[in-house]
């Protein structure tokens, strides 16, 4: 795998930008709403793109892992890849720091 795919497998913010418009857009839109249907992408956003479009963009994301795709009750599901907030770790010896200060 070459570097270019590890640094797509993290999925960071600042990768989108390397993405054209339109995958951009359904991209941003998929983050926006938190999970998405093609049907409720279409509903929601009102694109000013085809569902065929939208489609293909979706798969592409998928294929370059920006999104997962899922079931949820046979429906299937985009939602943003990798963008997961680690909890904050209270240090191990906070005592000894705050008996310090």
């Amino acid at each position: 795998m070459s570097n270019s795919s590890n640094n797509q497998k993290s999925s960071n913010i600042l990768s989108i930008f390397d993405l054209t418009d339109p995958i951009k857009d359904v991209y941003l839109a998929v983050l926006r709403a938190g999970t998405a249907s093609l049907d409720s992408f279409m509903l929601d956003t009102n694109p000013k793109i085809s569902e065929t479009e939208v489609k293909i963009y979706l798969d592409i994301l998928v294929r370059q892992e920006y999104l997962e795709k899922y079931k949820d009750d046979n429906i299937i599901k985009y939602k943003v890849k990798g963008l997961q907030r680690k909890g904050r770790e209270v240090p191990k010896n906070i005592w000894e720091m705050l008996e310090k200060e």
